[in-house]
C-alpha cells in the first residue's frame, strides 16, 4: 500500500481482483499508461499503470496500483513545483551518516519534522529549498552542523563530521583528476578550464544518467565555475596552465573519451566565446550570481541538448558547439 515515503514496488504479474463488469474475481493484467490527476487544485500528468480484467478487458481497481499512481502523481507535483523528490529526502541522512532526529535539529526544525517528510508529508517550498541546499552544498551543511554541535549528541556530531570529511575527499578527487588531465594534455586558461568542466559534467550526465563529479559548480559573473579548481589555478590568470602532471588511476576510457571530445569541440573557441555560450544556457541564466547551479537543472538541460541536436555519441558534440557559435558569433565582435 502507498503511504508517502513507504511505497514498495510490486511485481507486474497476473493477480486476481474483483471485476465489477464480470461481477466476480478474475485475473488481471497491467499496462503502463499516460495518466493525469488533481493535486492541490491543479492537474498533473504522469506515467502510471492501469489494471484490466483478463476476461472482459475492462478496467479494474487494484489497491497496490492505485497507491503506485498516487506516488507517481505526487512525484509529478514535486517535479513541476521544484519540490525535492522523496528519494532525495531519503538519501540525505544516508549521505551525511546522521539520524533523522539530529538532522532535524541541525536544520532548526522540530525533532520529528524530517521523519514526517519521509513517512507522510510533502515539504513546502521553503523546507524543500533548504533540503535541496544541504543536498547540494556540503560546506553549507557543515556550517549548520558546527553551529548545532551542542544541540545533538557528541557521537552523532562526530559520525556526521567524519562523513563530511570523507565526502569532501571523494568530491574533489575525480574533479581534480579531470582538471589535471586537461591541463596536462591541452593549453587552456583557468577560465576555459572551468567552462570545460561544466560541459563535461553536463554531457556526461546526458549520456550516462549520472554525474562524473559530485562537486557542484556555481554561477559566477563570467559563467559556471568550480571554485576549488579556480583557486587552485588562480595564479595563472589569463595564461595557459602548465603545472599538472596527470597520473590516471581514476578516469576510465569512457570518461577520457568524453573529456577529449568536449575539450576538442569547445576549447577551440576561447574564453570569451565560452562565456557567451554559457550565458545563453539555462543552468547559468536561471541561477543567481554566486549560487550553486542545481544538478537537476544542469542534467535536464543537457539531456534536452543531446536529444534536440541528435547527439548519439561523444564525437557528435560538435553539432551543438558549432550551432552555438553560429548563433551567437555576432556577440564576440
Amino acid at each position: 500500500m502507498y503511504k508517502q515515503g513507504t511505497f514498495v514496488s510490486y511485481k507486474v504479474n497476473m493477480n486476481k481482483t474483483f471485476c465489477e463488469n464480470c461481477r466476480k474475481v478474475n485475473e488481471y493484467f497491467i499496462k503502463e499508461e499516460n495518466l493525469s490527476g488533481s493535486l492541490k487544485g491543479n492537474i498533473y500528468s504522469y506515467k502510471g499503470k492501469k489494471a484490466y480484467c483478463k476476461k472482459c478487458h475492462k478496467a479494474v481497481f487494484v489497491h497496490e496500483i492505485n497507491d503506485y499512481n498516487l506516488y507517481k502523481l505526487n512525484e509529478s507535483y514535486r517535479k513541476k513545483n521544484n519540490i525535492i523528490s522523496l528519494d532525495d529526502i531519503k538519501d540525505i541522512p544516508k549521505k551525511y551518516n546522521i539520524g533523522k532526529r539530529p538532522l532535524s535539529i541541525v536544520l532548526g526544525w522540530g525533532e520529528l519534522t524530517y521523519s514526517r517528510f519521509i513517512e507522510a508529508d510533502t515539504p513546502t517550498k521553503e523546507y524543500s529549498e533548504t533540503l535541496i541546499k544541504i543536498r547540494d552544498d556540503i560546506d553549507y551543511f557543515e556550517k549548520l552542523l558546527d553551529n548545532s554541535k551542542d544541540k545533538i549528541s557528541k557521537i552523532a556530531y562526530e559520525k556526521c563530521k567524519k562523513r563530511i570529511r570523507e565526502l569532501k575527499t571523494l568530491e574533489a578527487t575525480k574533479l581534480s583528476a579531470t582538471a589535471d588531465y586537461i591541463t596536462d594534455n591541452y593549453d587552456v586558461t583557468n577560465l576555459v578550464l572551468n567552462k570545460l568542466l561544466y560541459y563535461i559534467q553536463g554531457f556526461y550526465y546526458a549520456f550516462y544518467d549520472k554525474f562524473i563529479f559530485d562537486e557542484n559548480c556555481k554561477a559566477w559573473q563570467y559563467g559556471p565555475v568550480y571554485g576549488t579548481q579556480y583557486y587552485k589555478y588562480k595564479e595563472f590568470k589569463d595564461n595557459p596552465i602548465n603545472i599538472a602532471i596527470f597520473e590516471n588511476d581514476l578516469l576510465n576510457e569512457e570518461e577520457i573519451n568524453l573529456i577529449n571530445n568536449v575539450v576538442k569541440f569547445f576549447s577551440c573557441y576561447g574564453g570569451n566565446v565560452l562565456i557567451e555560450f554559457t550565458h545563453h544556457e539555462q543552468p547559468w541564466s536561471m541561477t543567481k550570481n554566486n549560487k550553486i547551479i542545481k544538478k537537476e537543472l544542469l542534467g535536464s538541460f543537457f539531456k534536452e541538448i543531446k536529444k534536440d541536436y541528435k547527439i548519439n555519441k561523444p564525437e557528435d558534440i560538435h553539432k551543438y558547439s558549432e550551432k552555438m557559435f553560429k548563433k551567437y558569433k555576432g556577440a564576440y565582435k
